[in-house]
């Protein structure tokens, strides 16, 4: 099932989200491998590398970002429109492994300045079904992160908490109306020749011009056209 075809698919987005780590993060696989689970799911024993772990713990509506009215857009070259798409909120908790915190430090930092540096993903780490969706991308205030009742005791960590907005696109599209078929034009005859007489009145006009004098206190145009007749 496609992200467009049935809403968001969550194994997608934890494929946007380790290609934003690798790609825009910068941590590539010689710097750190990248595992999706519950972080008191590991320790630093035993690990032969730094260890970054994802965690999404929350799939929520986020109903700060609702709107109203319709969404217009075009299917199939036709005008359609449909409700307004719900915006989800995807939550993950990340945090590194390293054995040393200074390393753990380094690679969340490089996150931190990451997330900082943009509101949005590029469309270029989105996987084909998603291409052209605009996904937000900023830091969960102290409101929606991580909850302690979701540590183990004794495990608790420090990470980032990273919240995505992502627009459930589940809404049908509805058509505006039939399309166009043919398309006449018509003009109207009779006033295409009133305006070509005026035109023709004008010219007369400029080319004979009326010559006005004055008679006591009043001014008198006189003159004549070409074609016209004098009477004695």
């Amino acid at each position: 099932m496609s992200a467009r075809q049935g809403g968001v698919v969550i194994h997608l987005m934890d494929a946007v989200v380790e290609a934003y780590l690798r790609q825009s993060v910068g941590i590539s696989a010689n710097v750190a491998d990248v595992e999706f689970a519950p972080p008191s799911s590991f320790s630093e024993a035993g690990l032969a590398r730094p260890l970054v772990v994802v965690h999404l713990w929350s799939v929520t509506q986020d109903k700060r970002l609702r709107r109203g009215g319709l969404e217009d857009g075009i299917r199939e070259s036709r005008p359609a429109r449909r409700a307004p798409s719900p915006i989800l909120a995807f939550r993950y908790f990340v945090t590194a492994l390293a054995g040393e915190p200074r390393d753990e430090h380094e690679l969340l930092g490089r996150l931190l300045l990451a997330v900082l540096a943009t509101d949005r993903l590029a469309d270029n780490l989105l996987p084909e079904q998603l291409r052209g969706t605009r996904i937000g991308i900023d830091l969960c205030d102290e409101e929606q992160d991580y909850p302690n009742n979701l540590w183990e005791p004794g495990k608790t960590r420090f990470g980032l908490g990273l919240c995505l907005s992502v627009p459930a696109e589940v809404g049908g599209w509805l058509e505006r109306g039939a399309p166009v078929e043919t398309l006449s034009v018509t003009t109207d005859l009779n006033r295409a020749s009133d305006g070509q007489a005026q035109l023709a009145s004008r010219s007369a006009s400029a080319d004979h011009p009326l010559r006005r004098r004055r008679a006591g206190s009043a001014i008198v145009m006189e003159g004549r056209f070409e074609g016209s007749k004098e009477h004695p």
